[in-house]
């Protein structure tokens, strides 16, 4: 009995015990009226009572054990990878539930070219320097109120819980991220050895996740997580820092970007609205400036089909900005369409096919 009531929920383990102790006191009794067969009563009730009592002294250490691994579980992820809530935690947030839907930015990044670099270190040294690295991570992070949900060799994965409707939230998740950029900058450029860099790819949306919690660790799952991912790959292919969703900015002000128009990320059946974060508006120079609106030209006449003013636009960026990898990657959609113009309907979705 003590065994089941281990696994019986407080008020079943009262009922289930009563019920038992009835049915054995009646037992006993008509045992003793029809075959004169005295059975004891006294003490299978203090045995039955002693159980109940062994069971739920043992499941209220499992359940208080269970919240100090968690508890210790915040606070380690707080403490070791610069996490930082006001006025809330994790813990808070989930209440007695074990997954919740949230609201909230989603940040990953990547490191072009790790496989290669692990190739050239031994294991130590690259553990040395991915240890540094990952410290130069945090910081942004810290600083801007984010939260580490993982990290994994080279890649992180942060999210920022706030209300939903406060912009505040995702102009935090922005800064953190130019901030981010230059901190690795400034790390790349303190290594001597030049095989040694570690440039990083960030990606960025914002959405609905679901935050679970298990096994006294915390992760974020669902298409947000997965759409960030497919953004942060992305910079691959056009050759950029920060790239982030519409979503992301929506409403914002604050910050230059430019936008490459609507993509089909691997993987993924809806178009995505990607922009490329470059600096916050009061810090943004006259280059810059000039590069989104010509850029804005340019691709507008693309998705209108002119290709020679389109291209004239995109070669007019290259040539101030020769490794401008949007520019690059839409002329040679340009000189590809003008030879083969594409087939009606035309939509002006970019492809990428590759992760």
């Amino acid at each position: 009995m003590g065994v089941v009531f281990l696994m019986l929920s407080s008020w079943n383990t009262v009922v289930s015990g009563i019920f038992v102790i009835s049915i054995y006191t009646f037992s006993a009794y008509y045992l003793f009226k029809g075959a004169a067969i005295w059975l004891p009563v006294i003490i299978p009730f203090v045995q039955m009572l002693c159980a109940f009592i062994v069971a739920e002294v043992l499941k209220h250490q499992a359940a208080k054990k269970k919240a100090e691994q968690l508890e210790g579980q915040i606070e380690e992820i707080k403490k070791s990878l610069g996490s930082s809530y006001p006025n809330k935690t994790i813990e808070e947030i989930l209440g007695n539930q074990d997954e919740r839907g949230i609201y909230s930015p989603c940040l990953t990044t990547d490191v072009a070219g790790y496989t290669t670099l692990s190739e050239l270190m031994n294991s130590r040294g690259l553990g040395e320097l991915i240890s540094a690295y990952r410290d130069v991570l945090r910081n942004p992070i810290k600083q801007h109120e984010g939260h580490i949900m993982d990290m994994i060799g080279d890649a992180m994965l942060a999210i920022w819980v706030d209300d939903p409707e406060n912009r505040g939230v995702r102009a935090r998740v922005c800064q953190a991220s130019l901030d981010l950029a230059a901190a690795v900058e400034r790390f790349n450029q303190s290594q001597q050895d030049s095989r040694l860099l570690l440039p990083t790819r960030i990606g960025l949306h914002f959405g609905e996740m679901s935050l679970r919690r298990g096994d006294g660790s915390y992760n974020v799952i669902g298409d947000v997580v997965n759409t960030a991912n497919r953004i942060q790959g992305a910079n691959k292919v056009l050759k950029t820092r920060i790239l982030l969703s519409s979503e992301v900015v929506d409403g914002l002000d604050d910050f230059l970007t430019r936008s490459l128009g609507s993509f089909l990320l691997p993987g993924k059946t809806i178009p995505v609205k990607l922009l490329e974060l470059i600096a916050h508006c009061q810090s943004a120079s006259k280059e810059q400036l000039w590069l989104c609106e010509i850029f804005a030209r340019a691709l507008n006449a693309y998705q209108l089909q002119r290709w020679a003013e389109a291209s004239q636009g995109f070669s007019d960026i290259l040539n101030l900005f020769p490794t401008d990898g949007p520019a690059q990657f839409f002329l040679s959609l340009c000189l590809k369409y003008k030879d083969q113009p594409p087939t009606d309907p035309w939509d002006s979705i970019s492809r990428i096919d590759s992760k």
